[in-house]
């Protein structure tokens, strides 16, 4: 296959860190809708919200009807620049290519006669967002947003922070520390703990391929990627973009972490169209592994390919290479780390990767070991990124549902929509999404309209897999 000539710096920065601007903006998985659907966000843009552009976070508030009250919701504006880049901070104001991100689980009943939340100005802008699933038909749920200047005073808890102490960001349900490449001489990922256990279950990601650029040939690592990168003068910054209330963002390129699940970056697939001055290259015998550390032994191993499992006990095991599975699953004893990639053509060369053992072979990094190093290998960049792995990683509780392939039927069926407004001036009507129309009805009815198409960790165009729905 002839080497795809891409660009040396659109390949080594956003692929591994999300580090760097894509200009297409970050790539988001389906939204999903269902009260059972854990950590799905519904995010909209301003262009959804038309009636709401220019509004600040502290004018938006959302409420949904639940157990016969009315329950104050945590909103997060995040901004994108002219490009489609998130960016840190902009104007401050809800503009058309914006978003703004809710979670589903924090959805209610329709509440009755249409009633607002009394605690509200009667007349403050109204769109009510009704959400349908169309894998559950007797699913409806609204949430409300309304726009005033003026609102209660309730404190609402973050579900995501970032300790800086730590460099770690950390949730209810884990502790992620992001690589820093000055600080810790390699990029990816450093540390993962599940809860308040604090057990690091992490080595780290691996990245191994041939770079060649100039004529010559270079052996690569997430370690030396981290000098070359560093040598081009980029920032390789570990420290998140933004964060919360309710998720965070890792980069201008798109990765993202919710309460429950995380996407390191938006995709390797993302990079093709990107880029970053006139040095082509060609990335072949390439591999990305997510290594997990020993205190996994005794854990188990499972993915599309081998439901059944293995064990995971620094031992040899026979673990189907082809297809690259759309799933893998690690199973511990108080918790499952789920990762979702996606499904690849029947004739790709990329290949499933999986060693459990004492050493983790010649030229290994990291602790020198391999337990349930997970990943993909390709002899060239294409095949490699359309696996989309690491994609998304969520962690799950044991032994209870949903299955794996329920969360890809999740991903692959997307959160029906319908927006009403009132309270607004005439003139004022809801503008399309980016990729598709809302259109809702005089009354909104769950599962009668279509999903708006918008990135990072909703569930419409991928749910960023561990890089793949932000």
């Amino acid at each position: 296959m002839t080497p795809r000539r891409i660009w040396l710096l659109a390949f080594l920065a956003p692929a591994l860190l999300g580090l760097t601007r894509l200009e297409s903006g970050p790539r988001v998985a389906a939204q999903s809708a269902s009260a059972h659907r854990p950590a799905e966000a519904i995010t909209l843009t301003g262009a959804d919200l038309e009636p709401f552009v220019g509004a600040s976070e502290a004018e938006l508030w959302a409420w949904s009807w639940r157990d016969g009250s009315w329950r104050l919701l945590a909103a997060q504006l995040d901004e994108r620049d002219a490009q489609g880049a998130y960016v840190a901070e902009e104007d401050g104001l809800l503009d058309a290519n914006d978003e703004l991100v809710l979670m589903l689980d924090d959805a209610g009943a329709p509440p009755p006669g249409g009633q607002r939340p009394p605690a509200m100005p009667f007349d403050a802008p109204r769109a009510r967002i009704a959400i349908g699933d169309p894998l559950d038909p007797d699913y409806a749920a609204e949430i409300q947003l309304l726009r005033s200047i003026v609102g209660p005073e309730i404190a609402i808890q973050p579900r995501i922070r970032w300790d800086a102490a730590a460099r770690e960001l950390v949730s209810a349900e884990y502790r992620l520390g992001p690589a820093d490449a000055a600080t810790d001489g390699f990029m990816g990922v450093r540390s993962l703990s599940l809860g308040e256990d604090g057990t690091d279950l992490v080595d780290r990601l691996k990245i191994r391929g041939k770079l060649e650029a100039f004529g010559s040939v270079t052996e690569v690592n997430e370690e030396s990627l981290g000098v070359l990168l560093a040598a081009a003068g980029l920032s390789l910054s570990g420290e998140p973009l933004k964060v919360g209330p309710l998720r965070a963002l890792l980069g201008a390129g798109g990765g993202y972490a919710y309460d429950r699940r995380f996407s390191l970056f938006g995709g390797a697939d993302a990079l093709a169209d990107v880029g970053v001055g006139p040095i082509a290259f060609s990335f072949t015998d390439a591999r990305i592994s997510l290594d997990f550390s020993p205190a996994v032994a005794g854990a188990s191993y499972h993915d599309a390919n081998l439901p059944a499992g293995v064990t995971v006990d620094a031992s040899p095991d026979a673990v189907p290479e082809s297809p690259p599975p759309a799933w893998r699953e690690l199973r511990l004893p108080g918790a499952r780390i789920s990762l979702l990639a996606r499904a690849v053509a029947p004739d790709s060369s990329a290949r499933a990767y999986y060693r459990d053992a004492v050493d983790g072979g010649p030229g290994d990094t990291g602790d020198g070991m391999a337990y349930a190093d997970l990943g993909v290998t390709a002899p060239d960049f294409e095949s490699l990124a359309a696996t989309g792995f690491p994609g998304e990683l969520l962690i799950l509780p044991a032994g209870a549902d949903p299955a794996p392939e329920q969360l890809l039927d999740w991903r692959a069926a997307p959160v029906e929509l319908g927006l009403s407004f009132d309270g607004v001036p005439p003139t004022a009507t809801p503008g399309p999404g980016p990729s598709a129309t809302l259109a809702p009805p005089a009354t909104a009815t769950p599962g009668s309209e279509t999903t708006p198409t918008t990135p990072a960790g909703g569930s419409a165009r991928i749910y960023l897999p561990y890089a793949a729905h932000p």
